[in-house]
């Protein structure tokens, strides 16, 4: 379960490459007489473990995220932490400091962004530049 969707973790038929299902985007569900056996050495919190949502399999690495938000957004990120890892790691009066062990895939770079100008992403710095190439390309738009 992830923002109020169910996922399913399975095989594709035919392909060695374990994906993630929405199970409200399916249309259509057959009974099948094959049969699909989760592999002894498979474990869900292990292969999620990282993630900030259900993007698992892209080949993005963990990474050591810093985020520098706002006192009223930190607030929300003290009650509803963004993954298991974060830690805040330095409190000012109008900042906070939080870091986070994570996969910062797709979704993990649209939550950021949700957040708007109340954070900057500070590390790593690759991540800072993509979030900075994604708000200058919303400008972009909005600006003709």
């Amino acid at each position: 379960l992830f923002r109020q969707r169910w996922y399913m973790v399975g095989k594709m038929l035919g392909a060695n490459v374990v994906l993630v299902y929405s199970l409200d985007r399916m249309s259509e569900f057959r009974k099948s007489e094959r049969t699909f056996k989760y592999p002894e050495d498979f474990d869900g919190e292990y292969y999620f473990k990282d993630c900030y949502g259900i993007i698992a399999g892209d080949g993005t690495d963990t990474q050591h995220v810093v985020l520098k938000v706002s006192a009223g957004q930190a607030n929300y990120m003290r009650d509803l932490p963004l993954h298991k890892s974060q830690q805040e790691i330095e409190r000012k009066e109008d900042y906070s400091i939080f870091e986070l062990y994570v996969r910062p895939t797709y979704d993990f770079y649209q939550e950021v962004l949700k957040m708007g100008s109340h954070v900057e992403v500070l590390e790593p710095n690759y991540m800072r530049e993509e979030i900075i190439r994604m708000i200058e390309t919303m400008y972009n738009q909005y600006k003709k």
